[in-house]
């Protein structure tokens, strides 16, 4: 996949689940401003983190390559 195209993907998915996560974290669980909005950050990143490690995994699968033989430079 492009790695623009894959970016794109993670934030798409990244961002509407840190606005999904600070919703519930401040109107469900009645936590601060502050709280909230850092807990939607690390859910972020959590995401886009896992997204990423997901989508390498595809990469490697579909490429039937190993992880030393994967060249990011």
């Amino acid at each position: 996949m492009n790695r623009f195209l894959a970016f794109l993907v993670r934030m798409l998915i990244a961002i509407p689940t840190a606005a999904t996560v600070w919703l519930v974290s401040y109107i469900a669980f009645d936590q601060t401003f502050m709280f909230s909005t850092a807990f939607s950050l690390a859910g972020a990143i959590l995401t886009y983190w896992m997204i990423s490690v997901y989508l390498k995994y595809r990469f490697l699968r579909k490429h039937r390559l190993t992880g030393k033989e994967l060249s990011i430079y």
